[in-house]
């Protein structure tokens, strides 16, 4: 058996406030410190064997955490970065409803159709990612693999690992700052999610569930 642990990374400005930052390269805030604290005492008892991440800072940072007191390199492949926004890096959220109504849309409706003006589709990232993490698995069959990446990435992974076409990733949820999924991949390399989003080692320190658009999206 080969088992991924898909983990995301840190809170990091973007997050805090509200910035589009997909390959913006936004630093860690200070709750996103002690998310990593947190996150470094739940994966202490795993049995990584092989690390890799994001060259981004704020998913290497979170990578490094996962390692925790073990003697592993971390490796990272620009396969897993964040979706490459084009005119939207940098941007507020609030605001691209306003500059860009179709995309921004398409974005919070059927985020499997659309593409980011002067960045990448969905479509795009899907495959790079796909592309990268196959690879990862196959040259690490049998071990633990610990990834550190972002959210739309983990996103779309955790929709095709539960067995769903692309188009129906809105039924997977937007996953916290340090959340861990875990991924088992059989013999036939069939995968199989063990854990989904799993942020309970937060406790108070939760970034989603403290902002603002994700109590209006959730009330009943």
């Amino acid at each position: 058996m080969t088992r991924l642990y898909l983990v995301r990374h840190a809170e990091a400005e973007g997050n805090h406030l509200r910035i589009f930052h997909g390959q913006t390269d936004g630093k860690i805030t200070e709750r996103g410190k002690k998310q990593l604290e947190l996150l470094r005492e739940r994966m202490a008892g795993e049995p990584i064997d092989v690390i890799w991440s994001s060259p981004l800072s704020r998913a290497y940072d979170t990578a490094v955490a996962i390692r925790g007191a073990r003697e592993l390199p971390i490796h990272t492949d620009p396969g897993l970065m964040e979706i490459n926004g084009g005119r939207w890096e940098g941007m507020h959220w609030k605001d691209l409803d306003g500059a860009y109504p179709e995309e921004s849309k398409k974005w919070n409706v059927s985020a499997a159709d659309v593409r980011l003006p002067g960045g990448e589709s969905i479509g795009e990232l899907r495959e790079r990612v796909e592309r990268t993490l196959g690879r990862i698995i196959r040259e690490n069959v049998g071990k633990n693999i610990a990834v550190a990446c972002h959210g739309t990435p983990i996103k779309i992974m955790m929709t095709l690992y539960s067995g769903l076409p692309l188009a129906r990733m809105g039924e997977i949820a937007w996953y916290d700052n340090t959340a861990v999924s875990i991924v088992d991949f059989d013999g036939d390399m069939a995968p199989h999610v063990v854990l989904a989003g799993d942020s309970s080692h937060l406790g108070e320190w939760e970034t989603i569930t403290k902002q603002r658009w994700f109590r209006e999206n959730t009330m009943d």
